[in-house]
């Protein structure tokens, strides 16, 4: 066997038979053994899978994180697998022998052993054997028998004869066990606990935008710093802590397409069609704005963006608030954008009123802008949704020029990121081209 310092091999195929006492074999892939495995007191621990075609015997421990196969006999050992565990003949267990598995269990018999399943336990027979599982439990092909022992099946036990075993009348229990109907109550507390804290954060959240706050909210984009895109001193808090100039507009996040009527005019047909598909989504269109949104919002222009985010809390926030948040990214102006609730309150923690955490971002980046107010629409700043992905539903989208160059100091944006330095992180970046072997 080639093995590091520590003792973990460096191969994951062994054609013979491995056999040794008191030892440690550790495999950080797949181990393949087409031989025997005779271990006395020792174990095989991989991360990913293990084959073993011969038989397995003595007392000796197997865990991997993927499933366990076993071709032949199994005698007096210890398997655990974050997978399903098959053993292709059968297992005594002499008493202390044991499988446990996050999956099934499949074995052809079983004696004398303990085995608790997640999934299902499929067997020939069963033998003085105390086994457990989430699953059902079937023992109906071959023999189909289930002698001595205690057999629970929460989802059924199915056998086509129940005996004893030396005196021993066989237990069988179909449905939850006490330890899990206790299991089940503590974990339906603790959801409950979390449940009502979350609503107790949303409930705080809206009460802070309604009187004028800021939240740092979470999307499945980036992090965004809200307030009531309809309160001109809110919204203009919003530029103060980000630093933001004033000239770049915001965008106002709803709960879907029946908000916009509330805030936009003139709203073409695919506008609909386009939120119908992607929202919610990384997805903002540009239309008109009503009167009611303030110039704060959108930087004096005569449209206002709006998106829904894909995020359930940031949604409820919207829903309980009862108003559409206007919401850029949660960093100061200039810095890379925030994907986690800890970036937000590292960046500007102690500017704001409140920090939703709603784990990290799942997109990462900002949305996709879309000016619906021309005609084709235009692409005035690529996101998380691909534009192919659009022009795939409603057409050829023209791209403006902003998005492959800078916008000249007097040109006003029409939508953020479109003039303004993005994505800065603070430290130096070098920028190394050519070929992979010139730079090396």
């Amino acid at each position: 066997v080639v093995a590091n310092e520590d003792g973990s091999a460096l191969i994951s195929k062994i054609d013979g038979q491995i056999s040794f006492r008191d030892g440690k074999f550790h495999v950080n892939n797949v181990i393949v053994i087409q031989g025997d495995v005779d271990l006395s007191t020792g174990s095989i621990n991989v991360q990913g899978d293990v084959v073993i075609h011969g038989n397995v015997r003595a007392g000796f421990t197997v865990t991997a994180s993927g499933n366990v196969t076993i071709g032949g006999l199994v005698e007096g050992c210890q398997i655990t697998a974050g997978g399903s565990v098959v053993v292709n003949r059968g297992m005594n267990g002499n008493v202390t022998g044991s499988i446990t598995a996050g999956k099934d269990v499949i074995c052809k018999y079983m004696e004398n052993a303990n085995v608790s399943a997640m999934g299902e336990v499929r067997m020939d027979s069963i033998v003085n054997c105390d086994i457990a599982a989430r699953g059902k439990i079937t023992v109906k092909t071959g023999r189909g028998v289930i002698i001595g022992g205690t057999v629970r099946g929460m989802g059924g036990i199915e056998a086509k004869t129940i005996g004893n075993f030396a005196g021993r009348l066989t237990t069988l229990v179909i449905g939850p066990t006490p330890r899990f109907i206790k299991e089940k109550a503590q974990i339906e507390e603790e959801l409950g606990r979390l449940q009502k804290e979350i609503e107790d954060k949303i409930s705080a959240a809206a009460k802070i935008l309604r009187e004028g706050g800021l939240v740092g909210i979470p999307t499945e984009t980036v992090y965004g710093l809200g307030a009531d895109g309809s309160n001109p001193a809110a919204v203009r808090r919003i530029f103060e802590v980000k630093g933001r100039p004033q000239d770049n507009p915001l965008i106002l996040h709803v709960t879907g397409a029946q908000w916009l009527p509330r805030y936009c005019a003139d709203i073409p047909p695919v506008a609909y069609t386009l939120a119908r598909k992607f929202w919610p989504g990384p997805l903002t269109m540009i239309l008109k704005r009503q009167p009611t949104v303030p110039n704060e919002t959108t930087a004096g222009l005569d449209t206002v963006g709006v998106r829904c985010p894909n995020h359930p809390v940031t949604l409820a926030i919207i829903r309980e608030a009862g108003m559409a948040i206007a919401a850029p990214s949660a960093n100061t102006s200039g810095r890379p954008s925030c994907t986690t609730a800890q970036d937000v309150l590292e960046d500007v923690g102690g500017r704001v009123d409140m920090v939703i955490d709603g784990g990290p971002c799942s997109v990462g980046v900002e949305s996709t802008v879309l000016d619906l107010t021309r005609e084709p629409p235009r692409l005035l700043r690529p996101g998380g949704l691909p534009v192919e992905d659009i022009e795939r539903l409603i057409g050829h989208v023209d791209v403006d020029r902003a998005v492959a160059a800078s916008l000249r100091a007097d040109e006003r944006p029409g939508a953020p990121g479109m003039k303004y330095r993005h994505y800065a992180p603070k430290a130096p970046v070098t920028v190394v081209t050519g070929a992979p072997m010139n730079s090396a």
